[in-house]
């Protein structure tokens, strides 16, 4: 259970949304509570219109944080106490970004206050978002660092891995909302890009659809001739199929779930063995298969304590790791981890492509991926296991793969950030490696 910050008893209903969105809001800012978890432990009682407001200004608060105290900031003498201050976050997240009424804005939040035992400070919150109103041109119009939304610890680790500039194309290219990017089965499923959707065919195939709409109204969806998945998502299966050729392979798909990199496989023919720590994980990888009517082998285990019963011709590792390359469709990321974490998932992955390549025959793949944009995660991690270990890193076929040429590092591994493609909309930032055992 997670914990609490606010009472919800006896709250009227219409404001029910806003007392969740408060609650999820501290606990990722004060438990440093990953988002997507909290929002999977929603009420399943609460109504989809309710949970799409929930979502919209959790995100928002989250992407914003930065400017939205920096304008608080402007209005405040001191610092008030927790809970007051995600109420007033929430309120200028609605009056400057998300375009509610200001009246309302203001109006919700006094209540909020009122009734969750903030009577004395209830005064302070109408004052202070009344200003916010007040000037909020001002506050939109006012020139900020670009580094405003990013932690210093952050902004130091980017400058010194890629230099100032793309830190900063880095810091504001999480400003703006991801696009859906979608994977298609098969080449030929194309209802999506025939059905006058306003669309952008990638030049990896991915399908990006401009205008947010449900997922599963879209045509093909339960059909299940596509998948939902970031273009950048789509590398590390697309590497290891042209690594493998025309030849059918058996493969194991280590930490797979939610199963867009397993999909990618199976569709493609091979033998795929599905493994996941986490049952509840899997039980949505296994949806994904059926509805798209592909199959693969689900372990729940371990893999570090997996014995196989037999050798794999190749491996896919989409390592857990500080997944700082999806923080502009995770921004409570920025807030929840720290340099510690770096550290930590990097020595866990050097322990999990050991173990991985005790899975393949002489002369397999492993196709080592992690969704981080630190340096000690990718690029350290694999000159590391280049020192110590029986394997050797391949070079990547940009033109196969439609990779530009500027993604490949020193080592011969793709490094994608999230302003790439830019003009198109972003992507994730991922590190890629194809590796083989001797």
């Amino acid at each position: 259970m997670r914990k609490k910050f606010v009472n919800e008893d006896n709250f009227f209903l219409e404001s029910r949304a806003r007392v969740v969105a408060l609650d999820i809001l501290s606990n990722v800012i004060r438990n440093k509570k990953p988002l997507t978890r909290l929002f999977d432990s929603l009420d399943d009682n609460i109504e989809a219109r309710d949970r799409a407001f929930i979502y919209l200004l959790v995100l928002t608060t989250l992407r914003h944080i930065g400017e939205i105290d920096h304008a608080l900031g402007l209005f405040l003498k001191k610092k008030p106490d927790g809970m007051t201050q995600d109420i007033l976050r929430l309120g200028v997240s609605q009056i400057i970004f998300i375009g509610s009424s200001p009246h309302a804005a203001v109006d919700t939040s006094v209540k909020l206050a009122q009734n969750l035992g903030r009577e004395g400070l209830s005064g302070l919150v109408n004052a202070v978002l009344r200003k916010v109103s007040t000037n909020r041109q001002k506050i939109i119009s006012r020139k900020y660092s670009p580094f405003i939304n990013t932690p210093d610890w952050l902004q130091e680790s980017w400058e010194t891995a890629y230099g100032k500039d793309e830190a900063i194309k880095i810091s504001q290219s999480h400003m703006f909302d991801p696009l859906i990017d979608i994977t298609f089965k098969y080449p030929e499923l194309n209802e999506l890009k025939e059905n006058g959707l306003e669309s952008l065919i990638l030049p990896n195939g991915s399908l990006r659809i401009r205008k947010p709409k449900r997922v599963n109204e879209l045509p093909g969806f339960k059909e299940g001739n596509w998948w939902v998945q970031d273009a950048a998502a789509v590398y590390p299966a697309k590497i290891l199929l042209w690594a493998l050729g025309a030849s059918k392979a058996n493969i194991v798909d280590l930490c797979a779930a939610p199963g867009g990199k397993t999909m990618q496989l199976s569709a493609a023919g091979h033998s795929v063995t599905s493994v996941d720590i986490s049952a509840s994980r899997m039980q949505i990888l296994k949806e994904n298969l059926f509805r798209t009517n592909l199959s693969a082998d689900c372990v729940v285990v371990d893999f570090l304590k997996w014995r196989p019963e037999r050798l794999f011709d190749a491996v896919l590792l989409d390592c857990p790791c500080s997944s700082t390359g999806t923080i502009r469709r995770n921004p409570d990321i920025a807030l929840t981890k720290c340099y510690d974490d770096i550290i930590r998932y990097s020595q866990s992955q050097k322990l999990m492509i050991k173990r991985a390549l005790q899975f393949l025959v002489p002369g397999g793949f492993i196709v080592y991926a992690c969704c981080s944009i630190q340096s000690e995660e990718g690029p350290d991690v694999i000159k590391s296991i280049l020192k110590d270990n029986n394997i050797n890193i391949l070079p990547i076929d940009c033109n196969a793969l439609q990779i530009e040429s500027s993604w490949i590092d020193e080592i011969g591994a793709i490094r994608t950030l999230p302003f790439y493609w830019s003009d198109r909309g972003g992507m994730d930032g991922f590190y890629i490696a194809l590796l083989q055992k001797k």
